[in-house]
């Protein structure tokens, strides 16, 4: 429109300045030769305009300080090192919107360490029902409510130790997520999805994928008493094979120039020979198993709440939240982490696991927040005390040590009260303190002289963090 009217006083313009018939023509056909360029400018411009207003970028970067009340027990190699800084999260994330229902999300993480994948996805969401969708790619596992709750406007520093140190660790995957978010006569939301993922995390493996996963939600707001609430319950399923790679030699060595290509896996001179083993920890001296290909499950079930209520009624209240999950189930882990394993080669550990937290957020007017948590995870379940690492002398060698029940540092449990404080320094930065009070189970069986190693009685191993973040 603007240009429009630009030519037109133009053309008024020559017109009024024009001596003749002839000079006013040529002075039009000039002036409409202008407009038409200024309209294709225009038209391309606005083409780039509106494909760039369908491309959002957001970023988050946060920067801490880790401050181990005790020095023993930050390392066995360092142990005078008792603060560390760090980038913890350093997010640069892109969502095209392609306005048909499809969209495109990359993100990926960069700190001082280099740079890793975090979500490569699209999704679709079909037209006719505008119920279900589908969502393709590395993204979040949806399982429970702090895995898929964002870094940036999560309330504690760190997710709780089960996700952290256990079978989500990562809390990412690479597979297939059926969404459906019906509408519910009485409910303000009903979420499900339905995944099946490769169950290998961020890396990089082929084998076939194993993980199945579901999570049901739905939340009501009752707006006359200031209160949300919302529940949800999930669902994780994974098969590991246990690999016969580890122990290929076997067969090479009993049938000399035999390989795993020559010796068909399905052969019975094969089964004989070519056997790895995995460990059932459940605290019994049989925990030891040998198999060929055994199949090793994985089932976890969980479930979490969420409550809001409005305490503006009190004065210099403001929000507050309530929250908790909890989560019971068979693992399969490593000897020395609970985590998934990473390669299929790894041996297989198999334990029973429960683990929870409860979380209390208070919002103080508009720029403070406290928060209180408590969080409990039990990686094995089956034993306890004196039974977590419980051995006997080697008969072979009375140096060494024999394990009576395959337990060891990672079956012990361990328990955090975390108090912090958030505040809001403007719309894109905030500053938290956190102090974790971490208790761990304690065993004779775990005595050493060294502080980084003794667990018969609790470690010492408090800490504080002070974590910068901005966001945009």
């Amino acid at each position: 429109m603007e240009s429009k009217i630009l030519a037109l006083s133009l053309i008024l313009a020559g017109i009024a300045s024009a001596q003749t018939v002839g000079e006013v023509k040529e002075l039009a056909e000039a002036t409409e030769g202008k407009l038409t360029s200024l309209e294709e400018n225009y038209l391309e411009t606005k083409t780039t305009v509106a494909g760039l207003a369908k491309l959002k970028i957001s970023g988050l970067a946060q920067v801490q300080g880790q401050y181990y009340l005790d020095t023993g027990l930050v390392s066995s190699s360092r142990t005078q090192q008792q603060t560390y800084f760090r980038v913890r999260r350093g997010r640069l994330k892109a969502t095209y919107d392609a306005g048909n229902g499809s969209s495109f999300v990359t993100q990926y993480n960069i700190n001082e360490t280099g740079l890793s994948a975090q979500d490569i996805y699209f999704k679709w969401n079909e037209p006719w029902l505008k119920t279900f969708s589908v969502q393709a790619g590395l993204q979040d596992i949806p399982f429970g409510y702090e895995i898929g709750y964002s870094s940036s406007t999560m309330e504690w520093l760190e997710r709780s130790r089960f996700v952290s140190n256990a079978m989500f660790a990562g809390e990412k995957d690479v597979g297939f997520v059926l969404g459906a978010t019906p509408k519910v006569s009485g409910l303000d939301v009903v979420e499900a999805k339905v995944a099946l993922m490769s169950g290998w995390g961020l890396a990089t493996n082929q084998a076939d994928p194993k993980a199945l996963i579901g999570r049901l939600a739905a939340g009501k707001n009752f707006l006359d008493a200031g209160v949300g609430v919302k529940i949800g319950a999930s669902y994780y399923m994974e098969s590991f094979v246990n690999q016969v790679a580890p122990v290929a030699a076997k067969a090479a060595t009993k049938y000399k120039n035999a390989t795993l290509a020559s010796t068909p896996l399905d052969s019975v001179a094969a089964v004989k020979e070519v056997t790895s083993d995995y460990y059932v920890v459940d605290g019994s001296t049989n925990f030891k198993k040998t198999g060929f290909r055994e199949e090793l499950d994985a089932n976890l079930i969980g479930a979490d709440f969420q409550m809001t209520a409005d305490l503006s009624m009190i004065p210099g209240l403001a929000g507050a939240k309530f929250s908790g999950e909890m989560y019971t189930g068979t693992a399969v882990g490593l000897a020395g982490s609970n985590k998934r394993p990473a390669a299929i080669t790894d041996a297989l550990y198999q334990r029973d696991l429960l683990a929870w937290y409860a979380a209390y957020v208070q919002n103080i007017g508009k720029s403070v927040q406290t928060v209180v948590r408590y969080d409990v995870y039990d990686p094995n379940t089956s034993v306890s005390g004196d039974e977590v690492g419980a051995w006997k002398p080697d008969p072979k060698d009375a140096k060494k040590k024999v394990s009576t029940n395959g337990t060891s540092k990672t079956d012990l449990q361990y328990s955090t009260l975390y108090l912090g404080l958030n505040v809001f320094l403007n719309g894109s930065t905030k500053l938290s303190i956190g102090y974790d009070l971490v208790s761990n189970e304690t065993s004779n069986s775990l005595k050493s002289t060294e502080a980084i190693s003794d667990f018969s009685k609790d470690a010492e191993d408090d800490f504080v963090t002070v974590r910068g973040q901005f966001s945009f």
